[in-house]
């Protein structure tokens, strides 16, 4: 069995801590409706319709906290009341959640918040996502909020050359760079996109659902509001340099592994990129432009990161001054258009 070699772009970040990206942005009970409708509109029974097998669901970059907990009752409870609604001939089945993260992170402070009430059996599977993590036709459900925005990592190749049309000096990330570095931002979220869907094709058993709730922008924009979190640290940073903390070449080989997509953008990559995944929905959720996050959460978040590419030193001095100067920092340049969160449905059917 091929699995993808761990990556560490992320490491120490977000997973099962918090992402100001949109921790806080939208909170689990926006979407529930849409993910109990979910179920009973699109779980189809047949393919699971033994009470002697169990309902397999995995939370694919789950968080530590009640979000995670939240909506895997929300989906055992769902897939419970849809065997209820299919008649006597079908055996409510009992469940096994497979809690899946970066192997860096402590599954023990997850596991640590089980209710007493749990209804379901759990099991830890660190890896990476975009790699296979699970036997062949083994998952019934799969589950994937506000994390597949991280990429493994940044197209470097593109964004450090400075012979390269996507150089990406004095900025961060792609907000407000030209149209080539966002095309390679693109170009990797797609490459990620299609290997996490190609390892799903694997794992998931026929008629089997997929949902991912994906932090984005609407279509015809061309930033997030995020940049609210990037803008201000791009400066600090930038800020840094020119006071000889950090070298300027330090600062323009930095850029963050995120990537927002539109509603059209993610479309296209199910479509068009992958076989055996069909699209049974797709909507959106506007949320008001996010405010300027506490060091905290971005320390979390973004701590790491900082730390790996700075030092200590640096990353220190830049979080510090983040803390002093939120009640001045104010964004260069607003992103377009409020926050927006993707949410679709897709269903697997060999092909």
């Amino acid at each position: 069995m091929q699995v993808e070699p761990e990556s560490d772009a992320m490491a120490g970040e977000h997973s099962v801590s918090e992402d100001p990206s949109s921790q806080s942005a939208m909170q689990f009970g926006e979407y529930k409706d849409s993910l109990v409708a979910t179920i009973s509109q699109h779980l189809d029974l047949k393919h699971h319709c033994t009470s002697s097998a169990a309902y397999r669901i995995a939370d694919l970059g789950c968080f530590v906290g009640p979000h995670t907990l939240d909506a895997m009752r929300t989906i055992t409870e769902a897939v419970k009341d849809k065997y209820k609604a299919g008649g006597q001939s079908f055996g409510i089945p009992e469940f096994f959640v497979y809690f899946n993260d970066r192997v860096t992170n402590d599954f023990n402070a997850l596991f640590a918040k089980f209710p007493e009430d749990r209804q379901y059996f759990a099991a830890g599977v660190p890896g990476s996502f975009h790699g296979r993590l699970f036997p062949k036709a083994s998952l019934d459900f799969v589950y994937c909020s506000k994390a597949v925005h991280w990429l493994s990592k940044v197209p470097e190749e593109e964004l450090t050359d400075p012979n390269s049309a996507a150089y990406n000096p004095d900025r961060i990330s792609y907000i407000n760079a030209p149209t080539a570095v966002c095309d390679a931002y693109l170009g990797q979220f797609t490459k990620e996109m299609e290997s996490l869907l190609s390892a799903r094709a694997q794992e998931l058993v026929h008629g089997g659902l997929m949902v991912l709730v994906i932090p984005g922008r609407a279509n015809g924009t061309q930033y997030p509001s995020v940049s609210q979190v990037f803008m201000p640290l791009e400066t600090i940073l930038l800020d840094l340099a020119k006071e000889g903390m950090v070298s300027k070449n330090k600062v323009d080989l930095f850029n963050v592994p995120m990537y927002f997509p539109s509603p059209e953008e993610l479309k296209n990559i199910i479509i068009q990129k992958t076989v055996g995944f069909e699209i049974v929905e797709l909507s959106t959720f506007t949320r008001s432009s996010l405010p300027v996050f506490p060091t905290e959460v971005l320390r979390g978040a973004y701590g790491g990161l900082l730390t790996k590419h700075f030092g200590t030193e640096v990353a220190e001095q830049a979080l510090d001054r983040y803390e002093k100067e939120i009640p001045t920092l104010r964004l260069r340049n607003p992103a377009e258009g409020n926050g927006v969160f993707i949410y679709v449905t897709i269903k697997f059917k060999k092909s």
